[in-house]
């Protein structure tokens, strides 16, 4: 009976260390919270690909909403859209030039509290037999380690038209 229990601890001890980090690493995170809401633009675009449209058409100077047209003196030609996202409710709601030009916004992608709007890249680890594991474009809230998928209007995690959405800023004050 002894030589028994030392061989089942034997295997016993590494199978349950591996499921034990395994748990760990798979466990959900509680989600990244922010009392600040942002806007962004996405754009229609017959070809699927708009970013260096919408690069420069939408910036913030001063804390405030300016076009692109307004700051520089050069129009761009673009359907680009406007939205408003509820980091509550993780939804947006399009709104106008003039909407967001009564915003008190900061450009940085940071947050007043720390929270970063970033794009990930995300992939399942390739384990044997397994390969070929699962791959995503997503835009995140993100706080040090911690992330959640934003559902963007436009967010077309496609490879080649993951930049089609352009963060303008975080609203400060209504």
């Amino acid at each position: 009976m002894h030589k028994h229990t030392q061989l089942i601890l034997a295997f016993a001890i590494p199978i349950l260390f591996i499921i034990g980090v395994a748990v760990v690493v798979m466990a959900p995170q509680a989600p990244v919270e922010t009392s600040y809401n942002f806007i962004y633009a996405t754009c229609d675009s017959p070809g699927g690909y708009c970013a260096e449209e919408l690069y420069g058409q939408f910036e913030v100077h001063d804390g405030k909403f300016v076009t692109g047209e307004e700051y520089t003196g050069v129009s761009k030609e673009i359907s680009a859209r406007i939205y408003l996202h509820n980091t509550t409710t993780n939804v947006s709601e399009e709104i106008t030039v003039k909407d967001a030009q009564t915003l008190s916004l900061s450009a940085l992608t940071t947050s007043p509290d720390g929270v970063t709007f970033d794009f990930q890249y995300n992939r399942s680890p390739d384990v044997f037999p397994f390969y070929g594991g699962q791959r995503s474009y997503d835009y995140v809230l993100s706080k040090g380690k911690a992330d959640t998928k934003l559902n963007l209007v436009g967010d077309d995690t496609n490879y080649w038209h993951r930049e089609n959405i352009e963060f303008i800023g975080w609203v400060i004050q209504n």
